[in-house]
């Protein structure tokens, strides 16, 4: 199919078969996605495989942009949303991250449970165990609020409470 050879010749690239300079290499890397990206732009594994690159082989503002272009083209995509927060998360940008989640629970087109349990985890990661408690607390009062969730906060509490 047509992605798998975009994947083999992205693959082959980052390969670096002409033994380019780093610099050369980059750009060349980068033009290969932007190309891969005219065609495939609704597929998150290309999205999330040059937002890796980027974080690996580029500097934080370039995978910054290349993650918020991606969730920009794909909106309801929350993989690659929720990619965009570890990020965050990543670079000590826990504001920014919370933003993330905050913005998700407000939309209508998403799966609001899989958004709160996630929340859950960030909050108990990023902030405390009393975060995540809060969070669960508000998923409770929504009407999205499905078992899933009682169901991930119990297991969280379970495997991790230890206060």
């Amino acid at each position: 199919t047509q992605f798998e050879l975009w994947m083999s010749l992205l693959e082959f690239e980052e390969s670096n078969p002409q033994k380019l300079p780093p610099a050369m290499h980059d750009a060349r890397v980068r033009f290969t996605f932007n190309q891969a990206l005219m065609c495939m732009q609704y597929y998150p594994a290309v999205w999330y495989d040059y937002s890796q690159w980027c974080i690996l082989h580029a500097s934080a503002t370039v995978a910054a942009e290349t993650l918020e272009k991606a969730t920009k083209a794909m909106p309801s995509c929350l993989f690659l949303h929720f990619h965009s927060a570890d990020y965050l998360e990543a670079q000590n940008k826990t504001e920014e991250a919370k933003a993330v989640y905050e913005a998700l629970l407000e939309r209508d087109d998403v799966d609001k449970t899989l958004v709160m349990i996630q929340y859950m985890r960030f909050a108990r990661r990023s902030q405390s165990p009393d975060a995540a408690r809060k969070v669960f607390m508000r998923a409770r009062k929504t009407d999205a609020c499905t078992y899933q969730v009682y169901i991930a906060s119990a297991l969280t509490e379970f495997h991790q409470g230890k206060d």
